[in-house]
């Protein structure tokens, strides 16, 4: 067979193949997000999003989850802005959670505070900054903002993370929870109004929805 036909012919075949692939993945990741979609709009119905976060105490057990014993602590969910976007890829934590959403509620959705305030994240934590021009105590500032750790409880959840930006009013719901492996142990904080070490809350997201 001529020599010019033979390459033409497998030239062929590649180029088909390469399309014939292509095309799967396409309808693949189609399929994915469409019962990722489904499976986050049945979620939502589970929560409930009201001016200040919710938050319901729960009892159940542990799952394994990425080689981690994550357990439920309370069931979580609320309407928040975003003030600050953080990922991390180093520590065990990074392993479960790639990202921290510095996030406000109430007074601190507010774009009149939200312009004394200044918002750095770093080492998992969240550090605020305000002028003397801002009307609030220091109390009313902390009890209506966090520190979130982001845990996505699948790929799809994780695309939609990675799309939050800072000035983002989303809608978030799951769990806070307490995560063992081995000896080492990362554990939610359960209330609003802590400050220092431990004060972080961890959420294992099941429902995440930009809403502005």
């Amino acid at each position: 067979m001529n020599t010019k036909i033979t390459t033409k012919i497998i030239l062929f075949f590649l180029t088909l193949t390469t399309i014939v692939m292509s095309f799967s993945f396409y309808i693949k990741n189609k399929n994915n997000n469409h019962k990722g979609s489904l499976e986050l709009e049945s979620n939502r119905e589970k929560y409930d999003f009201g001016l200040t976060p919710y938050q319901q105490q729960i009892k159940e057990g542990e799952i394994l989850f990425k080689g981690f014993n994550i357990k439920p602590l309370a069931k979580f969910s609320a309407n928040l802005k975003v003030l600050g976007v953080e990922n991390y890829n180093l520590g065990k934590e990074a392993e479960l959670s790639p990202v921290d959403f510095a996030v406000g509620w109430g007074v601190m959705k507010d774009e009149e505070n939200l312009k004394n305030m200044k918002v750095s994240q770093g080492g998992r934590w969240y550090f605020l900054k305000w002028d003397k021009e801002i009307k609030l105590s220091t109390r009313e500032i902390m009890s209506n903002t966090a520190n979130i750790h982001i845990i996505p409880k699948s790929e799809y959840i994780e695309k939609i993370v990675k799309d939050i930006e800072v000035g983002d009013e989303i809608e978030i719901g799951g769990h806070l929870v307490l995560i063992n492996k081995d000896n080492w142990r990362w554990v939610s904080s359960l209330t609003r109004t802590d400050t220092g070490a431990g004060s972080c809350e961890i959420l294992f997201v099941d429902y995440i929805k930009k809403v502005k």
